[in-house]
């Protein structure tokens, strides 16, 4: 009888849990909705991210061993998280986030290595000297560049261009390739890879600061194609 009540003890635990992670994943569902409902421009999403993209930001940060890196467009900080797991103990990582209620999920995350700004990350230069750094080994984006105005988009990207350490890696991911039109005439043409299992599916633009664009590259204009301007943006 003890064992029987044992068991069901645990069945109904296991049970608590998973209803416990289905309703955190509705809530962040809901977050994100809201969020891109009173901030189309901003917030391009109305689902989180998916495990698929997450395993691939952790492996990539791990790859390039990177002891800072900044994440621009974080949301609610599941691809921080991501982040997080392939950073070792001594690096720093900071979100920048533009939309305060995610940033305040943000800083619910206890890790020491984080630091959470509530701010655009047009701002990123301001961002920087507030937090000391003068340049670091990764910036990852996940802000929608197809929303951005051409100066904007242009400013940011030479700013990024300008941070990041050599060898540093900038990487990426969208849904269109405005951000490779972008970065392609400061970086270079970008390796490009796919994440199929994401809604909707994304491609994760990546490049080196070692590398040097050509120069049918440097001779692009800043300005998109018409191709893009007639796009509805969205990417997360």
């Amino acid at each position: 009888m003890q064992r029987s009540a044992t068991a069901l003890a645990d069945r109904l635990g296991g049970m608590r849990v998973t209803v416990q992670k289905c309703l955190r994943s509705v809530r962040q569902t809901a977050q994100f909705a809201l969020a891109w409902m009173a901030r189309p421009g901003e917030v391009a999403s109305l689902v989180p991210s998916s495990r698929a993209l997450h395993r691939r930001l952790t492996h990539s940060v791990q790859a390039a061993r990177a002891q800072s890196v900044i994440e621009l467009g974080p949301g609610i900080g599941n691809t921080t998280r991501a982040l997080l797991r392939g950073l070792d103990q001594n690096a720093t990582l900071v979100a920048v986030e533009i939309v305060p209620e995610f940033a305040e999920v943000l800083r619910q995350i206890d890790d020491s290595r984080l630091i959470v700004v509530q701010g655009d990350a047009s701002d990123l230069d301001d961002v920087m000297r507030r937090h000391g750094l003068e340049s670091v080994d990764m910036i990852v984006s996940g802000v929608p560049f197809s929303t951005m105005d051409q100066t904007t988009a242009s400013s940011l990207l030479t700013t990024i261009h300008s941070v990041l350490k050599p060898g540093g890696i900038f990487l990426a991911y969208q849904l269109l390739d405005s951000v490779a039109h972008y970065a392609s005439k400061r970086f270079g043409r970008p390796k490009v890879s796919y994440v199929w299992w994401n809604l909707p599916p994304l491609r994760i633009f990546r490049w080196s600061q070692t590398e040097q664009p050509s120069s049918a590259d440097t001779e692009l204009s800043d300005e998109l194609p018409a191709r893009h301007r007639r796009l509805t943006p969205l990417s997360f």
